[in-house]
């Protein structure tokens, strides 16, 4: 995928994506592996180590929970079963860090081996003592001091967030890094996890592109969706082709089209999506989108499409989520995305019929219309 002309976005607001991705799929807070990653990068910066090494915990540390996109868990595991499939949350985000080629090379390997403890009893390889690398080792203080931090609260103080690490030196950190830590955050107190401003280029990057990756990674949770982007921008182009409206920018609408795979984030790989004509699990598929536009709202140069794919759930008769808008009301995008979701998923041999039937209801009428004039094949 190319950058549209259309958008004018920058690395660092898709690495915010990733991030929130990350940050949902692993049942995080949006925002907290932008979180680790200053810190790390931060304590980095303190120890005066290169830039090179910054960068790279830096993008590890804001990527570091995005393998969760391919750990697929059903909705009545057991706890156990659940923390063993964590397991592979390393190995899956180094395989996505790995596959953008545009960050250094030494990234997905910070990834993959951040949960490593010290005393071998880490995943997912079982590394110990000095065959862990510093960047993986680092990642892992960052996330810990962050975990402790958010769960203390608002009363919560970093003093506070370094002393309940303390019990895991010699055992998950090694004692010099953990002497290391506790040294930069006395000296930094409350700065020590101001936002860091990371300057290393990334010349290839392709921001669209990359925000494209996880979104294919998130389709490709379950057979029927793997490629879900592709058809869906197919469907989306013709649609708007045919509608002939020229505030509709098709690029836009293409774009936006892959991002609804946003909205099937923290689900356990099932879909609902067949049943977008219908009222049943709209509740739940309204606060999935919500929470997409959250995401997309953490990057300023992505924020314009959070209205289209948060509005994806209204009906056109105003009896929809989460507003309850109306007619024209509704975001245009949203309006064609509404009927190129039902084009894709329906494949039954009355998907037509049923689209049609949804004009006026769930659908709005110019937007069936346009799609049915000459049929698009998921």
């Amino acid at each position: 995928m190319t950058l549209f002309a259309t958008m004018d976005p920058s690395t660092t607001d898709a690495i915010r994506i990733l991030g929130a991705v990350g940050d949902v799929f692993g049942s995080r807070t949006i925002g907290y592996s932008m979180h680790v990653a200053d810190v790390a990068a931060r304590f980095m910066l303190y120890r005066e180590r290169e830039p090179e090494a910054i960068a790279v915990v830096y993008f590890a540390a804001a990527l570091h929970r995005i393998g969760a996109v391919r750990v697929v868990v059903p909705r009545d595991s057991s706890p156990r079963v659940t923390e063993i499939a964590g397991w592979d949350d390393p190995p899956g985000g180094a395989a996505i860090v790995a596959a953008a080629r545009v960050f250094p090379r030494a990234t997905a390997d910070a990834v993959r081996w951040h949960r490593e403890a010290f005393d071998g009893t880490g995943f997912p390889d079982q590394l110990r003592w000095d065959s862990i690398p510093e960047a993986a080792m680092t990642i892992n203080i960052a996330r810990a001091f962050v975990s402790s931090l958010e769960a203390q609260g608002a009363l919560g103080s970093p003093r506070d967030a370094i002393f309940g690490l303390e019990s895991e030196s010699g055992c998950v950190f090694s004692l010099a890094a953990m002497r290391e830590f506790r040294e930069f955050v006395e000296a930094e107190g409350a700065e020590c996890d101001a936002p860091y401003a990371c300057t290393w280029p990334l010349p290839q990057a392709d921001p669209a592109a990359l925000i494209g990756l996880i979104c294919a990674d998130i389709d490709s949770r379950q057979a029927r969706t793997a490629g879900r982007g592709d058809r869906l921008e197919r469907i989306v182009r013709t649609i708007v082709g045919r509608l002939g409206e020229p505030r509709l920018d098709a690029d836009r609408a293409a774009f936006a089209g892959r991002l609804t795979a946003l909205a099937r984030t923290g689900t356990d790989g099932s879909t609902d999506d067949i049943f977008t004509l219908s009222r049943l699990g709209l509740e739940a598929r309204a606060a999935r989108a919500q929470t997409a536009a959250r995401i997309l709202q953490t990057a300023p140069s992505f924020a314009a499409y959070a209205p289209s794919v948060r509005a994806t759930e209204e009906w056109f008769d105003g009896s929809g989520l989460p507003d309850g808008a109306a007619g024209e009301a509704i975001d245009p995008i949203a309006r064609v995305l509404a009927v190129a979701i039902a084009a894709e998923a329906l494949t039954a041999p009355d998907a037509s019929r049923r689209i049609a039937g949804a004009g006026g209801t769930r659908l709005d009428p110019a937007v069936v219309r346009a799609y049915l004039g000459t049929e698009v094949a998921p």
